[in-house]
């Protein structure tokens, strides 16, 4: 099976074999299974600490406890192409926030996601290593934005997702539709991924 985008649906469309796992189907009975295949790096998505080092937690070690629960919003407003997001606007935007709890999960709204499918959206905000350790040091125990990344994207050093990965903090890169939640300060988040091993 072939996921095929069509506008804003998708479509299935079957590729060839009879057998993707193995279990036995007589020949008038109707039994359907569907083997998936896809990237998992476009769209919105969570990277864990795996990702970029070969003994860090996968999907299935990462501790789903960790991807449930409270979500504080932190508000930066919309920053220009290429913006470096630093410390002091993340502690400003904290504080408007009410703070940093520990054992919460934490999602910037840049704007940044009216620009999704364009050309300008890889020049998306990033955050200084900085900045990304003092959440952490808060507590924080997911980081989420609604942006393509938290790194200037010719990085490949990917220092600001070590920042994240070295102290066990999941990522998700492009998020959407943050400004709907308006001036709610923290809302309940459910962003438990599917368990895959390595």
């Amino acid at each position: 099976i072939v996921p095929r985008q069509a506008g804003r649906k998708f479509e299935i469309e079957a590729v060839g074999a009879e057998t993707i796992a193995p279990v036995t189907r007589l020949a008038d009975q109707w039994y359907i299974m569907h083997d998936v295949k896809m990237v998992n790096h476009l769209g919105t998505h969570i990277e864990v600490p795996y990702h970029l080092d070969p003994k860090g937690k996968d999907l299935l070690d990462y501790p789903v406890e960790n991807t449930v629960g409270t979500v504080r919003l932190l508000d930066i407003g919309h920053p220009p192409p290429g913006h470096s997001v630093t410390l002091d606007e993340i502690k400003k935007a904290a504080i408007v926030a009410g703070g940093v709890e520990p054992g919460e999960m934490v999602f910037v709204r840049t704007g940044w996601s009216r620009a999704w499918g364009t050309d300008e959206y890889l020049k998306s905000p990033w955050f200084h290593v900085d900045a990304l350790e003092w959440l952490v040091k808060q507590g924080m125990v997911l980081f989420g934005v609604d942006a393509a990344g938290v790194e200037e994207l010719t990085s490949t050093t990917h220092e600001s997702h070590h920042a994240l990965f070295d102290h066990g903090v999941a990522l998700i890169e492009n998020l959407t539709n943050l400004e709907a939640l308006g001036t709610r300060r923290t809302f309940m988040g459910v962003c438990a991924p599917i368990a895959v091993k390595g």
